[in-house]
């Protein structure tokens, strides 16, 4: 029961540091702004059918490579900072022991992450206010939109930031595009913040911050240019971009990366870099880089 109190502690703390700094309000900030982008066109298009917009857009909210490129950006500058020890830390470090205050790290990330995508269904739902409707089908706006956009477009004059794919259409209900999405970007933006921060356990911030930009950049090269240069088989080593349940294989094909071997490749690296830090601050100190005040 200690340890527990002790590890809930340490969550809390690093928690704050994360979600109550500069860094997470320019982050939220751009976040909102670029959301605007995406969803209010929406409205003026039930607006100008006079039909209502169900909610269940964020499942579409990285169909654009731009937002795919963002996406990956706000998650690194939530994470820019993640495992950093101040003076004060140091303090808990020894009365909570090494291992509570490292597993509070890792806690924390996936709570932020957890806040994030959160974040983005709000700004899918409120930017769309005006012409919100409840319903249990994906609605007629969204499935002309995945069936003739470029009409829409014509008629109304609106330019559109986002892409509905008819497939997903057809293979989820709402509610179940709407379930597995946030499983996606919630585990994938846990992901890239364990990653940071078991490399800045084991290293130290810069490689930490060059691990991240890496798998940041991957995520729209290999989908994108990538896809073009170099083949398809980038997008299996490129766990950001499995984010979006769009550029998931649901049809097994053999093409992309199929459900099962996202979230075993997922879970083997999530479990692969916990342990490792784990067992780093078992045998040694938290790496002095990390030390700051």
């Amino acid at each position: 029961m200690a340890s527990w109190r002790r590890f809930c502690l340490c969550t809390r703390l690093h928690l704050n540091r994360l979600l109550f700094n500069r860094k997470a309000i320019l982050a939220a900030i751009l976040l909102v702004f670029f959301s605007s982008y995406v969803f209010a066109p929406i409205t003026t298009l039930g607006q100008f059918y006079g039909m209502a917009v169900p909610p269940w857009l964020m499942p579409f909210f990285m169909s654009m490579s731009s937002m795919v490129i963002l996406h990956g950006a706000l998650i690194l500058l939530l994470f820019s900072d993640v495992g950093s020890v101040g003076e004060y830390d140091s303090f808990v470090l020894v009365r909570s022991g090494r291992r509570p205050f490292v597993a509070g790290q890792f806690a924390a990330v996936f709570v932020t992450s957890l806040v994030y995508t959160l974040a983005v269904f709000l700004c899918s739902v409120v930017f769309i206010l005006p012409v919100l409707g409840w319903d249990t089908d994906w609605g007629v706006i969204l499935r002309t939109m995945a069936e003739s956009s470029g009409k829409m477009r014509a008629q109304t004059g609106v330019s559109l930031s986002i892409d509905i794919p008819s497939n997903i259409l057809s293979l989820f209900t709402p509610l179940e595009a709407m379930g597995m999405t946030a499983l996606c970007m919630t585990v994938s933006s846990a992901f890239l913040g364990c990653v940071m921060t078991s490399f800045r356990l084991l290293f130290n911030k810069n490689i930490a911050f060059c691990a991240g930009s890496v798998l940041v950049g991957l995520s729209v090269f290999a989908k994108f240019l990538g896809n073009l240069t170099y083949g398809k088989w980038l997008q299996f080593v490129s766990p950001l971009t499995w984010a979006n349940i769009i550029f998931i294989d649901w049809y097994q094909s053999g093409l992309y990366p199929g459900p099962a071997y996202v979230f075993t490749f997922w879970g083997a690296g999530l479990v692969l870099m916990i342990g490792l830090s784990l067992w780093r601050v078992a045998y040694g100190d938290v790496h002095e880089e990390a030390r700051e005040p």
